[in-house]
Parts: C-alpha cells; structure tokens; sequence
C-alpha cells in the first residue's frame, strides 16, 4: 500500500493534492519540478479512486488539474466454503463481490465461478471428480485486479452410504456368520429371535460375526445384515435365509413282532418315515403334526423273530436322521450316532439302555453309556482327527452282556481347506501359480472381477493361466481360495502384483547446440536420466501429464551432430529403453576478416573450423573458402578486380 503520491509540475510551484474523501495536501514542488504528498493516515484508499493535483506558479497562474487512479493492490478476503460431502454435486460459499473463485479439488483438477454482488458463489464439481471422506478441497478468490486470497481449506465429509454386505451361506448348524463389507466398517448381524452381534471388516473387507449360544437357527429363517461406515453412514440391508442342515433325531420304533402288521414309532413332525425290511423291501409314511407314523408291513413281507427292520427319517430339507435298527434277536439293537463331522468333538445317537463302544478310524475305541432313553454321548479323544469319509463303527453292549451288530457311519467333512500360497505375481505374469490342498479346486480373482481356476495336483501344486483379456498393473491386488471336493472353502490369500513392466521409452524435443534444457515427454512421476556427449548426466522428475524439463549443465557444451541418450526409470525401478537424439547445430559466429587493401589480392580472416566462408565484393561478385582445422581461411580476390 503506497504511503505518498509524487509527480512533477512547474518548477518552484505551489502543489495542491485532493483526496477522495476531500482532504487537501499542499507542497512545493523543487527546481527539478519533483514533488511528494505524504497521504493522511486516516485516508482510506480504494482501487479506482481517483487523486486530483493542480500547481499554482509564484504569478498566481493555476494549472489544469492532473489526476491519477488509485490502484487496487489489496488481496481480497479468504473465500468462506459450505460444508462439502462426499455426494456434493457444488461447492458453495461467499467471496469478494465480483471475484473469481477457484476451487482445487483432491486430484489436482480445478473449476471456477464468479462472485454475485453479495458474493455469494457455486462452483460445479465435475463430474469426473469423485470425493470421499477425509479429502482436503482448497478455494482461493482473485479479485477484478488480479490480487489473490490466501487458501481456504474445508475437508469433505463422507455421506456416502456403503455397499450392502454380502454374507456366505449360513447352515443351521452354523457357529458363525462371515462375507464381506467395505473395509473397517462395522457389520451387524439381526437374528431371527431379534438378537444382535457385531464385527469389524478387516483391511480386505472380510466379516466373521459369531453366532451368539443363546440363538437357535432352524432353516427357512432370514439372517439381516447391514454394515456402517467410520463416518455412521449405514448400508442397505442383506438378507440371507438359513439353510437346514440339521439331521432330524433318529425314529424311535415300537416293539415289532412276527405278527405285526405295522411298523409304528415318533419321528420329526412333518419328516417322511422309510421302513427296511430284512429282505429289502421299503414302505414309507408321513409323521403327523405330533410326530406320530404308523407304516403298513407289505404281504409280501414275512418276519421272523430275530430279524432287523431299520428305520430313518427325512425331513423337508432333505437331512436324513441315523438308523434306528430294531431286531427281536435277545442282543441289544444296534447302537444309532447322528452325523458325525470333521470337525465335531463328541459322537451321539441312540442305543438299548447300556454301555457303547466307539471305534475311531485309527483304531482307538471310546465308550459311554446309554441312558434310561437310550440317548448316548462320547468324547473323541484329542488326539483323534477326523477327516471326510473316514468311518466310525459302533457297537452296543446291554446290561446282561449281549453285544449288538456293529453301525458305521461315514465321517462329513467340513474342514475347511487352509488357505492357498501364492508364488510372486509380476505385471509380466501369464499365470499364477502356489500351493493348496491336493485335489482342491483353486480359483484366481483377478482385479478386474475376471477369475480363473484350476486344480492343485497330488502334491497340491496349482498353476492357472491368467486370461489374456486381464492387464496387470502393480500395485494391484489378486485373491485367491480353495475348495476342496466337500464344498470347504478356505480363508482368502491376496497378493499384490510387482510391476516388472519398463514404461515407454521417452520423447524429446529437439536439442540444438544454443539450448539450455532438454524436455519432452515420459510416464508420469518417473525418472528421466539425460545423459551429455562427454558423459555427464542430469535428472528430472517428469508431472502428472508425463512432461518433464531437464537442465543442461553449465559445464556442458553442445555441438551439432552430437547424441544426448535420455532413459526413463518408474517409481518401481523398471527403465525404459534408451531414446537417443542429435544435437542439431545453430548457426556459427560470424567471420572475423583482416584488413585488406586496394592493393590486397587475397581476403583473410578466422572462421568456425571446416566451416564454408563466401566473400561477397562490392560489385556483388562472390568468392568461396573453407577454413582449415584452426580457423583459418584465404580467399583470392578474382582477377577482374584487381
């Protein structure tokens, strides 16, 4: 801000400055015509005011008035911003009237708007700028004279409601609920009964919520499941419906003998009822609402006291209970265990009143005992693991000594698989390769959705091609599970690409041996290494569009016909090859030439070595030398002029 107006009028006259609030400044200006007005304090100028002066010389002759425009130096006010969310289509504020405003969005793009007379402003975000949560937008004003505000900063507020979970199937005889989420989020699982539990996606998205001990699961029932952002932004809701694994209990059979002809009993209200008669030969009925059946004997079917009817249930989701085997032999029946899987710690069903004997498939044996109802229940020793298909035999023993028959039933597996390796995957791959259970099927997800599979062999190796419709970019994320031949899928592997990928070899614009710099174009935040004739180098970092600007030193100089290579090196270490330009040669320094005479027969001087020298005489006749290795060259005057 200016202090003083100063400007020239007659020497020696009487100067007087008028302010544009009135206030009046007198002086004199010196023998050179110079004067200088102090503005008053209290003077508040304004860009666009104007300041008149008139000079008033020793004779009292009055000169016209000069004036001058204030002009406006002053920055305006920083801009005031509205709170901006992540779902904002403007952003909104007040500046200086009449200013422009610019706003900088967390990408580097820009827009701009003009101030009303209130200074009230809107700015169109565009459309290919996307805002999350937490990312900074920076606005300045610039006033009609080009002076500019200091930097607003308001940070977006993130009200973008996240995606809907997905949820893995959930079984009736399941302990927990998993799938997936945005990352950090906080998932809530509602149960059937209303009651609810929490968990947290970890940093690739993934849920695991335990089922409380208190909720009982039958199938049919709906699972709903939202997630929450940090920012309290909730998903809309999925939906899951629980699908009934749970083998209904085995039938219970009343006393069959030689001259029955029904075979009577309770089972799962609802459940079909299968007899197997010791021939073969099957009939079936429906429990009623009590869970009451009653299965006519075919005539065909003759009995005999001692003989096995065996007798399961199958309810509406198709789960088959275990066998409950009534005979009229004096031993007990056969011992009865529900579906036993890899993962179960205990092996219960049914038998006579007595003792049971388990036989694990590596030969050790546990035992329990039948009670009053024939329920039993036995631990698996710890040190028993059971796997998929492996079989249980069971035996009971009543209370006079008399052994059952021997039931076997087959081991489920539900182990999942752990979790495949994967080997270095580099943006050059044509497949993914690792580890994961023999005989799994192994499924690639690539970053594009895109996936691929295959089959780890005997010794559970697996290598998948990658589809050549995907591009690999480092950086980018590749996920990976296993299946194994009982549906089990394993947790998930991520890997993340190397970028082995050299970018483009550089451009460059042509050098000449005048040039200061060397510029052209590469892949955006590399490395470009110019390297000069005499072997010196330099460097730049190239922008967001690719363009870099490298310095020529000053202790390099360039000659025509010269080769400057230039190379470019990404932020992974991956160079370019090589792009190799000829320094183009500006023009030499003019010729220096001897004096010469009316007496002279030759012109003589210095000039760029090799270079061609063309003396032009007064009469426009011409004469051609080349200066030798040092410079020098000779011309001879023609004869016609001497």
């Amino acid at each position: 801000m200016s202090t003083e107006v100063t400007g020239t009028a007659e020497a020696n006259s009487t100067v007087k400055v008028t302010f544009p609030s009135g206030a009046v400044v007198e002086t004199t200006a010196d023998a050179q015509g110079n004067f200088t007005v102090a503005i008053p304090e209290d003077e508040a100028l304004q860009g666009g005011e104007t300041i008149q002066a008139i000079s008033t010389d020793d004779a009292g002759n009055v000169s016209h008035p000069g004036s001058t425009t204030v002009t406006d130096e002053t920055a305006p006010e920083p801009p005031t911003v509205n709170g901006v969310t992540s779902e904002d289509t403007t952003v909104s504020g007040t500046a200086e009237p009449g200013s422009t405003v610019t706003v900088t969005f967390p990408d580097g793009t820009t827009a701009t708007a003009t101030t009303d007379d209130q200074g009230n402003y809107t700015v169109d975000i565009p459309t290919t700028v996307n805002l999350d949560g937490g990312e900074a937008i920076r606005v300045v004003a610039e006033d009609k004279d080009g002076n500019v505000s200091s930097e607003t900063t308001t940070i977006v507020v993130d009200t973008t409601a996240p995606e809907a979970p997905t949820v893995n199937e959930v079984t009736s005889e399941a302990t927990s609920v998993s799938g997936t989420a945005e990352p950090g989020s906080t998932v809530t699982v509602t149960f059937p009964d209303g009651t609810t539990a929490t968990g947290t996606a970890d940093d690739q998205g993934n849920h695991t919520v335990d089922i409380p001990t208190t909720v009982n699961l039958d199938g049919g029932e709906a699972i709903r499941v939202v997630a929450e952002d940090k920012d309290g932004n909730t998903s809309s809701e999925t939906t899951t419906i629980v699908v009934d694994t749970t083998a209904p209990e085995a039938p219970t059979v009343n006393e069959v003998t030689s001259e029955s002809t029904t075979v009577n009993g309770t089972a799962e209200p609802g459940s079909e009822v299968t007899v197997t008669f010791p021939d073969g030969t099957t009939a079936t009925a429906t429990t009623d609402d009590q869970g009451n059946y009653t299965v006519d004997i075919p005539t065909t079917v003759n009995l005999d006291g001692g003989e096995a009817i065996r007798v399961v249930a199958e309810d509406k989701d198709g789960n088959v209970s275990s066998d409950n085997n009534c005979s009229r032999y004096n031993s007990p029946g056969s011992a009865n265990s529900r579906k036993v899987t890899s993962e179960d710690t205990q092996i219960k069903g049914t038998a006579e009143p007595g003792s049971v004997t388990v036989m694990f498939p590596d030969g050790t044996t546990a035992t329990g005992t039948a009670d009053d109802q024939g329920n039993y229940t036995v631990d698996i020793p710890t040190t028993v693991n059971l796997d998929g298909g492996e079989a249980i035999r069971v035996v009971a023993e009543d209370k006079d000594g008399n052994v059952s028959s021997e039931t076997t039933t087959t081991v489920v597996d539900t182990t999942a698989p752990e979790a495949p390796t994967v080997n270095e995957v580099t943006s050059e791959a044509t497949s993914v390769s690792g580890t994961a259970e023999p005989g799994s099927t192994v499924t690639v997800t690539f970053p594009d959705g895109t996936t691929a599979t295959g089959t780890a062999d005997d010794q559970g190796n697996y290598t998948i091609e990658i589809p050549s419709s995907v591009k690999l970019d480092g950086g980018e994320l590749i996920r990976v599970v296993a299946e194994d031949k009982d549906g089990n899928v394993s947790s998930e592997t991520t890997t993340t690409v190397v970028d082995t990928t050299a970018p483009e070899a550089p451009t460059v614009n042509e050098v000449t041996s005048e040039d200061t710099t060397v510029s052209g174009t590469a892949e955006p935040g590399s490395t470009v290494t110019v390297t000069f004739p005499d072997g010196t180098t330099a460097t730049a970092t190239t922008d967001d569009q690719g363009n870099y600007t490298v310095d020529i030193p000053t202790t390099v100089n360039l000659d025509g016909g010269e080769a400057i290579r230039v190379v470019a090196e990404d932020k992974d270490g991956n160079v370019s090859s090589e792009t190799t330009t000829i320094v183009v040669d500006t023009a030499p320094e003019a010729p220096t030439v001897n004096e010469v005479t009316s007496e002279s027969t030759t012109v003589n001087g210095t000039a760029e070595p090799g270079s061609e020298v063309t003396v032009t005489f007064p009469d426009g006749t011409t004469a051609i030398g080349t200066a030798d290795d040092q410079g020098n060259y000779t011309i001879d005057v023609p004869a016609v002029l001497t």
